[in-house]
């Protein structure tokens, strides 16, 4: 969850959503039970006012009871539902419905009121009880009139509201996190997109990221564009410094190649000058692919590149009449610099047609996330130990041909520069394959 922002979102959305519903739903069932007790307590405040206004003395100071309350819960017995009128010592009337027990006999000033706290009845059930006090027409001792129902009926009622309650919001909160849930994936689609248009910027189908849609982002992109564009200086910059310096270094090596040519016995300075060239030339070429590899969003077609280098070494070799079939795959893209991927292909397909007697073939097809690409001539070949040679630097298994010796060995370089291999093996014609591997986009 560390890892992920929608993640880290949504558990954070839900702990909030889930603790407000817990104190919302918490809160709305303590206003739920105070409403339903308040509604109870004023049904038992109307029969306490029934009950005061039928009752009275009579001539021989006897309460009667006179039109009191009749309704049937007060007549069954042990219904829970109670009333009683008592004085300081006794219970002088009560509902049918309490028998042989009573609620307790007290009595306090005139005009209190009040909740009985735990009261039980009869048969240990908890009741709900209110009473009054007040005294009767005809007589002049103060009375307590209590009236009484089950506590189980306002549990009753709460239980038939709390548990829908509690469902609705559980369902209110699961709505709740989807919709936070929809609001996150959609909130951070511009990360997505911006995501897709920095592979474009790898895969070389764009040079820099489009001005971003949203103000949040735009930092972010033009952050981006500057580091791209500093990162495409500082290789021009190395590009220019090695072209500046190939061009310093083979001016005085000319002369001095010049001058060693006019002298007797210069075949040891000659042969030096020579060395010093193929290495300057060697690592400049180095350096070139190197730099050219760290370019973001730099990418090459492989199968046009084929086709020029085949036709120009078709002209190059016209009289040798080569056939030179290539079955290069449709959308093939080299993630690396179009010089490079020329000078590695041109060393390789040069070699070919200059040992070949007839045929140059040339394959190249997407093999798990790489480019292959075999070159197959129908020449001499070489041995295993001499394909091992021909990759050392500087090495030159024939002398004729016209080259420093250093073809094999970079193209070997530049292709391990981009992560890829070069190998050498016999070819079925008899020949020299030659099997390279770079990286695909």
């Amino acid at each position: 969850m560390r890892k992920s922002l929608r993640l880290r979102l949504l558990a954070g959305a839900a702990i909030w959503i889930a603790g407000a519903l817990l104190v919302a739903g918490m809160i709305i069932a303590s206003l739920l039970r105070d409403f339903v007790e308040r509604n109870f307590d004023e049904r038992l405040n109307a029969q306490i006012l029934s009950i005061m206004s039928a009752v009275s003395f009579d001539a021989a100071g006897t309460l009667q009871p006179g039109g009191v309350v009749s309704e049937p819960q007060y007549q069954q017995l042990y219904s829970g539902w109670y009333w009683q009128i008592a004085d300081a010592d006794a219970v002088l009337l009560k509902s049918a419905s309490l028998w042989d027990a009573d609620l307790g006999a007290a009595v306090g000033e005139i005009g209190q009121s009040g909740h009985v706290p735990e009261l039980v009845g009869p048969r240990g059930r908890e009741l709900h009880a209110l009473y009054r006090d007040f005294t009767a027409p005809g007589g002049g001792s103060n009375l307590r009139v209590t009236v009484a129902g089950p506590e189980a009926e306002i549990e009753d009622a709460l239980g038939g509201i709390v548990p829908p309650l509690a469902i609705s919001l559980f369902v209110l909160g699961v709505g709740l996190i989807f919709a936070v849930l929809l609001q996150i994936l959609y909130g951070l689609r511009p990360l997505d997109a911006l995501r897709r248009q920095i592979a474009d910027i790898r895969e070389g189908r764009a040079q820099r990221l489009p001005d971003a849609e949203h103000v949040e982002l735009q930092p972010m992109v033009t952050e981006t564009n500057s580091l791209l564009e500093h990162n495409r200086a500082v290789v021009e910059r190395a590009r220019n410094h090695v072209g500046n310096l190939a061009h310093g270094l083979k001016t005085p090596l000319a002369v001095l190649a010049n001058d060693i040519a006019g002298r007797p016995d210069s075949d040891v300075a000659a042969d030096c000058v020579r060395t010093m060239e193929r290495l300057v030339a060697h690592h400049l070429r180095r350096a070139r692919s190197a730099a050219s590899r760290n370019i973001v969003g730099v990418s090459t077609e492989v199968e046009p590149v084929i086709g020029d280098l085949t036709l120009a070494m078709s002209r190059i070799y016209a009289d040798k009449n080569l056939e030179l079939p290539v079955s290069a795959e449709k959308g093939l893209k080299f993630a690396g610099d179009s010089q490079d991927l020329e000078e590695i292909l041109g060393n390789l397909i040069d070699n070919s047609c200059k040992y070949a007697r007839n045929r140059v073939e040339i394959v190249a097809k997407k093999e798990g996330g790489d480019i292959l690409i075999v070159i197959d001539d129908d020449g001499p070949g070489l041995d295993a130990g001499e394909r091992e040679r021909a990759l050392g630097r500087g090495i030159r298994l024939d002398e004729r041909p016209i080259g420093s010796g250093l073809g094999l060995s970079i193209v070997r370089d530049i292709a391990e520069l981009y992560g890829g291999s070069l190998e050498l093996a016999a070819a079925p014609s008899g020949g020299l394959r030659a099997c390279l591997v770079l990286p695909s986009l």
